[in-house]
């Protein structure tokens, strides 16, 4: 937690006019604060890392830190930040400046991994223990070209625990011809063909469950047969055209509809024992979207003499509902006849933009040395209107050739600037793409994007000196004493002059070049001449006219950021 505090403290103690480049003295630069770069991590016992932070101003004359551990007995931490996990628990390693006392934390978290995964179902999607002695663990069923989504449950010592962070799992199918695995992280999998491919008279897949752990790979399986077709107690749902059934004996369906897929038809029955329409029975069609701003749905009752029932589903926007078809009919049982159908309305997205940060240049946008950016997308339709609610993945193209140089992909939609081109003018743009639809897969059903972006320095303070900087061992060196008035003279008729350098302070503790400084012209021009050099744009030329007392201010900008500093000019008359 940053000590704002001590901030004011040390600025009332001061108090005098100073930037970033000047303090209690003109030599000190005070520190103002520290961050981690991460607020969190896991860490496997025993295991050892170090911790990355940043003080700011990154010029500040005293950057030392300590560092400390809120319980040694989980974790450890030495003076250059190592940490050493040594327990399982959690523990925040706390940072803190010398000069100024300002900290910011980090909590370590024991990296834990589960004994054991089992398959999960739920009462819209059961899945069953399998009998012993069969090779797998779980059985389920799923109708051709219907999505579900396998949940997995993490467990310690044969029971679910929620203080296992290692939960990275991973799904295959043994038959992809069968069942399709759409996302290997999430378990989101897709009935392909009723078909079997060993030669049985049943189609299915096995599913893999894998979890990668310190003393090797745990596995759980799941049978998942496919449904050529299926029932609900002799409830039938058609689409329009009586071919393709859509409703699961499991329960499971997910129906899944574009924005362009307006009045689509389906019809509902039942049928008797004898495979006759039952026309006693009365149909109730709902949704949990009343309001229907997913989905207008619509019922016609007129072929109800024949025990058919016709609705109509017409998407209004991306989302996803869930529609519920109760009858008056009984089954054996005594239950009423029902089942529910999840509706996903898919809008086809035709455009893709991205934005990483609001701070543009002549539209461009500018991202600084050292800044972790991720994107946020927007998306429209054939049109050129915004998607609303439209959620997709970004897939982006590997970072090669000279992008790679200054950018680095950290996976998860996140990336860091670093390093900064000399030529502050030089466009990057990174590139990837999006599927149309959400989980689609297709190569033809892609719509691709690109991010163009500046790279400059960034801007953490202006210093103004009557010292050059100096070149030491090959590396430039910025002066350290930073001044905020200067007095000419006329001695004897003999007007002054002074020349002073100044240079913006950057990310690194170099000055930001070439993000040059400039002045503004509201200086008394009748006290003092001021003469920018053009060979050495940080080189200014200061001549006393007459005496008097005007003010300097001083700018620099690299596209986005911007910031003043100001010197008083006093010219005085000496015996």
């Amino acid at each position: 937690m940053k000590k704002f505090l001590k901030v004011l403290f040390a600025f009332a103690f001061c108090f005098s006019a100073m930037t970033i480049a000047s303090g209690c003295s003109d030599d000190a630069i005070l520190v103002t604060g520290v961050n981690f770069y991460k607020n969190e991590i896991y860490v496997s016992v025993s295991e050892s890392v170090k911790l990355d932070y940043k003080v700011f101003p990154s010029n500040a004359t005293n950057s030392r830190v300590t560092f400390w551990s809120t319980d040694e007995n989980v974790a450890s931490v030495d003076e250059a930040g190592n940490v050493t996990m040594k327990a399982e628990g959690e523990a925040s390693i706390v940072v803190r400046t010398v000069d100024g006392g300002f900290e910011d934390s980090c909590k370590i978290i024991s990296y834990i991994d589960p004994t054991s995964i089992a398959f999960k179902g739920d009462s819209e999607y059961p899945i069953n223990e399998a009998p012993a002695g069969v090779g797998y663990n779980y059985y389920t069923s799923l109708a051709v070209d219907k999505t579900t989504k396998l949940n997995v449950e993490f467990l310690l010592d044969g029971l679910p625990n929620e203080e296992i962070t290692n939960r990275n799992v991973v799904f295959t199918s043994s038959s992809e011809s069968n069942i399709q695995v759409l996302d290997e992280n999430s378990g989101v999998i897709k009935a392909i063909s009723g078909v079997s491919m060993d030669g049985s008279e049943t189609a299915y897949s096995d599913i893999t469950a894998t979890v990668e752990t310190k003393n090797g790979n745990i596995k759980t399986i799941c049978r998942v047969y496919v449904n050529k077709s299926s029932t609900i107690d002799k409830l039938f749902v058609h689409y329009a055209n009586g071919e393709e059934l859509l409703a699961n004996r499991d329960g499971s369906d997910v129906l899944e509809l574009t924005t362009a897929s307006l009045g689509t038809e389906f019809y509902a029955y039942i049928l008797n024992a004898s495979g006759e329409k039952k026309t006693d029975a009365e149909f109730m069609f709902s949704t949990n979207d009343p309001e229907e701003k997913v989905v207008a749905l619509d019922v016609d009752n007129s072929q109800s003499e024949e025990g058919i029932y016709k609705f109509t589903l017409n998407p209004v926007e991306e989302g996803s509902t869930i529609l519920y078809i109760y009858t008056t009919c009984l089954d054996a049982s005594g239950k009423a006849i029902s089942l529910s159908i999840t509706i996903d309305v898919r809008a086809a997205v035709s455009h893709a933009s991205l934005s990483a940060t609001e701070r543009q240049d002549g539209g461009v946008e500018v991202l600084t040395n050292g800044e972790l950016f991720s994107f946020s997308p927007v998306f429209k339709d054939s049109t050129g209107e915004v998607i609303s609610g439209a959620s997709r993945t970004l897939y982006f193209d590997e970072l090669s050739g000279n992008i790679a140089n200054y950018v680095r992909n950290f996976g998860s939609n996140n990336f860091r600037i670093i390093a900064v081109p000399e030529d502050m003018n030089e466009l990057f743009t990174i590139t990837g793409y999006v599927n149309k639809y959400p989980n689609g897969d297709s190569v033809h059903e892609r719509v691709y994007f690109e991010y163009d972006f500046y790279i400059r320095n960034s801007l953490e303070g202006l210093i103004v000196s009557t010292s050059e900087k100096a070149v030491v061992d090959g590396v430039p060196t910025l002066p350290k004493d930073g001044i905020t008035s200067l007095t000419l003279t006329n001695k004897s008729g003999s007007w002054g002059t002074q020349t002073i350098y100044a240079y913006a302070l950057s990310f690194k503790l170099t000055d930001t070049e070439p993000a040059l400084v400039s002045f503004k012209s509201n200086y008394d021009a009748s006290k003092v001449a001021v003469q920018q050099d053009l060979a050495n744009p940080s080189k200014f030329v200061l001549t006393a006219i007459e005496e008097g007392q005007t003010q300097l201010t001083f700018v620099v900008t690299n596209g986005v950021e911007r910031i003043e500093y100001t010197i008083d000019i006093f010219v005085v008359n000496v015996q």
